[in-house]
């Protein structure tokens, strides 16, 4: 078996930052310093709490959104504006970042948060065609800041430092919005961000994959799932599949399909080559012949081999003794448990609602006949935005997905 090499976390030590609280006592004299430290007691306290057994991303909302189109707008003078839905999310150093419904600020202007030096970028890649569109992604961050409220005047002053210019009684905690050319940091720590300081240049809600100063964005070149979802650990999913989950395919399709292979994606590396013995993925035959008892058949087949990190999963069956007929059915099984990603943590693997998206390849066509229409109400996924892909947010479940053979007078069964 191959050695997993987990490196991403080796070396770390635990250096959380000191709780030093005041010790109070009959006649103690009290200054500014002294009460800072109490807050921050309780302050780094919650934040070390948040990061390490809650870890970062978002919680709910913080949707990235294109607003309706003014019909009062006159044409060209249109701006690329998206506005940022209500929610909660914590960022990689603990702070809670809350955005409220009456937080009418969020309405995003991007090219007006974008900084100057990447304003000017655009602005050279759209100098030969006014009318072009810059193609390179946009990233839409949400960053911690405190705000100053409630201007005040002390009474006494500090001698040392004198009379400073302007003092707040106040902070309020809050967020802010920044739109950056810069993507964020590739890969993920295998742990969460509980030993020290941690780095947090803000938390990444969307990416914006076409845009122009002086036209609206369309909605579909917003991409919120590239964000983070709260947890201490981004489980690897399956993000997509080269079949149609639940449609019917003609027999020579199938057969080309298991010949070839069939293949999953996932979201991050794998290590596929340690697991490659039986029983980690199953193919079944299931016969639809009008008998009590149809014959349930394992389709035997191999993994194919990568000794390195990688996000395909492809299992074929190269001599297929005999294809499945007429409304059978294809029935694959794929034990996440025991594939593991890069940091040795289980990929999170079930097939929820079946809607893993399709993932077209040269030899699999996408024009399968679906199957009977299936009515669910749900149509996003339970965190919110699209695409579907697997997993409940922990590691392991099993992948269960199949497909039918159409029945040859190219109607369908009754399932």
């Amino acid at each position: 078996m191959t050695k997993v090499n987990r490196t991403a976390s080796q070396g770390t030590t635990y250096s959380p930052p000191y709780f030093d609280r005041l010790n109070y006592f009959y006649g103690q004299m009290l200054g500014v310093s002294d009460f800072c430290a109490e807050q921050s007691f309780f302050r780094e306290k919650h934040k070390l709490h948040n990061r390490c057994l809650h870890g970062h991303g978002t919680v709910c909302g913080l949707r990235v959104l294109v607003p309706e189109p003014d019909p009062d707008c006159p044409e060209g003078a249109e701006r690329p504006l998206v506005y940022l839905e209500p929610g909660l999310a914590i960022d990689q150093a603990g702070n809670e970042l809350i955005v409220r419904s009456d937080d009418h600020a969020f309405k995003i202007d991007i090219w007006e948060l974008m900084t100057p030096d990447d304003r000017q970028t655009v602005a050279q890649a759209l100098t030969a065609d006014k009318e072009a569109w810059y193609c390179e992604p946009l990233y839409v961050y949400l960053h911690f800041r405190e705000c100053a409220l409630g201007p005040s005047r002390p009474i006494a002053v500090d001698p040392c430092s004198g009379a400073p210019p302007s003092v707040y009684g106040r902070l309020r905690d809050s967020v802010r919005v920044s739109v950056s050319r810069a993507a964020p940091a590739p890969g993920a720590p295998c742990d969460a961000c509980c030993c020290g300081p941690c780095t947090c240049d803000g938390l990444l809600l969307a990416q914006i994959n076409r845009f122009h100063p002086t036209k609206a964005i369309e909605a579909e070149h917003v991409h919120n799932e590239v964000r983070r979802r709260i947890g201490t650990y981004p489980f690897t999913t399956i993000v997509g599949v080269n079949w149609r989950h639940g449609c019917d395919y003609p027999r020579e399709t199938v057969r080309r399909l298991l010949n070839e292979g069939l293949v999953v994606h996932f979201s991050r590396p794998v290590w596929i080559d340690p697991v490659r013995e039986r029983g980690v993925v199953d193919i079944y035959h299931i016969e639809s012949r009008s008998t009590r008892h149809p014959n349930i058949i394992e389709l035997r087949g191999a993994i194919e081999a990568c000794p390195a990190p990688t996000r395909e999963l492809r299992y074929r069956i190269t001599h297929l003794e005999e294809c499945p007929e007429s409304l059978d059915r294809v029935l694959l099984v794929v034990r996440c448990g025991f594939i593991l990603d890069e940091c040795c943590r289980p990929v999170d693997g079930l097939n929820v609602g079946g809607r893993v998206p399709h993932i077209g390849t040269d030899y699999m066509p996408c024009a399968a006949k679906p199957g009977p229409e299936v009515s669910i109400p749900c149509g996003v996924p339970p965190w919110g935005y699209a695409p579907w892909v697997s997993g409940t947010g922990t590691g392991g479940g099993t992948f269960e997905s199949w497909i039918y053979v159409e029945d040859s007078r190219g109607t369908h069964h009754d399932r």
